[in-house]
């Protein structure tokens, strides 16, 4: 039992300088809430604490280690994010005091999660970072291993996007990236990882995927983007478990084809000494054809 709400406060206080959640240098990236768990042990006389993310609230069926108290985990703007619940047998409840306590710790977490998605998380087009993405790829790609499923990374930078920022300004720059952005989510699944690495340069890392789905959803991309001025270059690469040692192997390998693609793309654009010259020879060609006529 705890000894009083002054006591354990200040026992919760000392708590919280224990690492936060986005500190990869001190925490466990497998298992980022165990310094919850310590905390929760040392403050709730050794109830167990769990973070279950998205929708889901506490699983009650466990008859073994009963709910004691569970709260929702919102995000500033009020999204849920999931659920703080504490676990213990033969505990009648909460008293006055560990209610409040609770309060603050989930108020804590929820701060903890909040920056975790600042670190992880591009702030112009929502999607997931450099950072974000290196994360969720190896974790995806570690799936991907243990069941022999395919994957495939699709790496993206927008063409010309120079001449779009020098020529109407970087607002239109940045609605261009957010354009790109909505489009690539509204393409890939859900399950697929996507980031924004910077600049104009996007990654797709799709799981599970055919070669003939991939091309499928980038002809859907390129449509969906045809009334607008945005168009990219694309390297993809179908993850191979022996050549690719992780995810830094295969980001370079779809880099080097993205470019191999805008090289191509530009050799195909006619340029402005070409473009003078075609509409030159088309002139004369009409001008011969109205002498031709009137001869």
């Amino acid at each position: 039992m705890l000894d009083s709400c002054d006591t354990t406060r200040t026992r919760f206080e000392e708590a919280l300088d224990a690492p936060s959640l986005v500190d990869r240098d001190r925490v466990d990236a497998h298992d980022p809430f165990e310094h919850v768990r310590r905390l929760a042990r040392a403050l709730f006389a050794g109830a167990e604490a769990e973070v279950r993310g998205g929708d889901d609230g506490p699983d009650r069926r466990e008859r073994t280690n009963p709910v004691l108290a569970s709260l929702p985990l919102r995000s500033a703007d009020g999204q849920l994010l999931g659920h703080l619940t504490l676990r213990a047998e033969g505990r009648p409840g909460l008293s006055a005091a560990e209610a409040v306590l609770l309060g603050d710790l989930a108020h804590a977490v929820e701060r903890d999660l909040g920056a975790r998605a600042l670190a992880t998380r591009d702030e112009l087009t929502g999607l997931a970072n450099r950072r974000g993405f290196v994360a969720a790829a190896d974790d995806a790609l570690a799936m991907c291993r243990r069941q022999g499923q395919p994957a495939t990374l699709l790496y993206f930078d927008l063409d010309r996007f120079k001449a779009i920022n020098d020529r109407f300004g970087h607002a239109a720059g940045d609605d261009a990236l957010r354009t790109f952005a909505a489009w690539l989510r509204a393409t890939f699944r859900a399950t697929d990882v996507l980031a924004r690495l910077g600049g104009d340069e996007f990654v797709v890392l799709a799981t599970g995927s055919s070669a003939s789905s991939i091309e499928c959803a980038l002809t859907r991309l390129r449509a969906s983007l045809a009334a607008t001025s945005v168009r990219f270059s694309v390297g993809v690469v179908a993850w191979v478990p022996g050549a690719h040692a992780g995810i830094g192997a295969l980001l370079e390998h779809a880099d080097a084809a993205m470019f191999a693609n805008k090289a191509a793309h530009r050799r195909a654009r006619p340029t402005t000494r070409r473009l003078t010259g075609l509409v030159a020879a088309r002139r004369e060609r009409r001008g011969t054809g109205r002498l031709s006529r009137a001869s």
